[in-house]
């Protein structure tokens, strides 16, 4: 049975979408987040579309956290109220990690440990990892949250410039199924992952479609309506302002610039045939919108039937 799951990188979000006054329904409370910025809704559709597949599945998780950035990592204070919002929705928790330096680890063996300590209290409390140190201490140290293989270890093609291409009929057979497989289509990799105890792969919906080969074992997700492109450690809008001899280092002090300033990236000179294409940049990472066409085959189910849970994101997941 397919289920859905709701992120929200920050605490604001999550307490407006289960705080609402008056505790409305779950279709009430998520009609205000049913268009997502950036994504196509001149048609109309977009909100129907997410109202007819989306809403009568059930929806099982709260996602809380970010997978891009370490200096975002929500403080001790915002988990734990997060993790009680959640509960009292009587919904399942995840805490999503980004890839992390040492300093990083650090600050998440602190949330591992309030999370460990809650756990005893929430069903099954999950550990988006993105990460490999991630995976390792929570393997090591903290043997009672139950990791999932995020996206952005997932490697896959990605690049919306070139993906098109792929999903048209023009496509050469062997090609498309090269670009539409990811690193998770190696049983050895797959194994692998089981005997580290993980679950749960998760994967961007691609514009040139997935072939999804579980292993049986495995559960699998899919996040929508946002996939990433490329992400860093240097931030753009961080570097607004800097002295060019500061500009795009990892030394760069941060004021969180990323929830002021969102970029709209365009290349009219692109060799690509697609130069129309759109992409968006928030902090250190840079996304695309969902087309319609990609939302309904996930939805209802055409990218791929071994998808149990899908992942909405009412906004770009910084």
């Amino acid at each position: 049975m397919r289920s859905w799951s709701i992120l929200f990188p920050d605490l604001e979000g999550l307490e407006g979408f289960l705080c609402s006054k008056g505790r409305p329904s779950i279709p009430e409370a998520l009609d205000p987040w049913l268009e997502p910025p950036f994504v196509d809704a001149a048609s109309g559709r977009l909100k129907g579309l997410f109202k007819e597949r989306l809403l009568p599945e059930k929806l099982e998780r709260a996602y809380f956290g970010v997978e891009f950035c370490q200096r975002l990592i929500p403080d001790g204070d915002s988990l734990r109220k997060a993790i009680s919002m959640v509960r009292e929705a009587c919904l399942s928790f995840s805490f999503v990690t980004p890839p992390v330096t040492d300093s990083g680890i650090e600050e998440l063996r602190s949330r591992f440990t309030l999370l460990e300590r809650e756990s005893g209290c929430s069903n099954g409390i999950e550990v988006v990892v993105n990460d490999w140190g991630t995976l390792r201490l929570i393997r090591k140290e903290f043997p009672g949250l139950q990791p999932v293989f995020g996206r952005m270890m997932n490697k896959m093609i990605r690049d919306p410039r070139v993906t098109p291409y792929y999903a048209t009929s023009k496509a050469p057979p062997d090609g498309l199924l090269a670009v539409q497989q990811s690193s998770l289509s190696n049983p050895a990799f797959q194994r692998a992952l089981l005997e580290w105890g993980v679950g749960r792969h998760e994967f961007d919906n691609l514009i040139q479609g997935l072939r999804l080969e579980p292993d049986g074992e495995s559960a699998l997700s899919v996040y929508i309506p946002y996939g990433y492109v490329a992400t860093g450690r240097v931030c753009m809008p961080g570097s607004f302002g800097l002295p060019k001899a500061l500009k795009f280092t990892e030394y760069m002090g941060c004021q969180k610039e990323c929830q002021s300033y969102t970029l709209r990236l365009r290349n009219t000179q692109s060799p690509f045939t697609n130069r129309d294409l759109e992409l968006i940049q928030r902090g250190n990472t840079i996304f695309y919108p969902h087309t319609l066409a990609m939302l309904e085959a996930v939805l209802e189910g055409e990218s791929s039937s071994a998808v149990d849970r899908i992942v909405y994101q009412p906004n770009l997941p910084m």
